[in-house]
């Protein structure tokens, strides 16, 4: 998955589309699809209100964005990986998620 995919994972979670999100960002559906296409990346500032509507940690959509190519691990070190992604995935998903730090 890429950086565009994980917002895109995050905004459909939320059952929100793409002119949903633009609204809340007051940007254009153009600029929200060309972040979740990978065609444009998202300054800091819109990372962190993305993040805060969406709630979800940056952190999160940076983890979910990783691909085996982008660490310098074997392929069984990048398994482990791929198991603790799922656990964060679980926990950032459950009722015990409150979206505070």
């Amino acid at each position: 998955m890429n950086f565009g995919d994980a917002i895109k994972k995050a905004r459909v979670n939320k059952n929100l589309t793409q002119k949903d999100l633009a609204d809340k960002l007051n940007v254009t559906i153009t600029h929200i699809s060309y972040i979740e296409n990978n065609r444009r990346n998202p300054s800091s500032e819109f990372l962190s209100r993305l993040c805060k509507i969406l709630n979800v940690p940056k952190e999160v959509l940076l983890w979910d964005a990783i691909v085996p190519d982008d660490l310098p691990i074997t392929p069984e070190q990048f398994d482990i990986v791929i198991s603790a992604k799922k656990i964060v995935g679980a926990f950032y998903e459950s009722e015990s998620y409150s979206g505070e730090a």
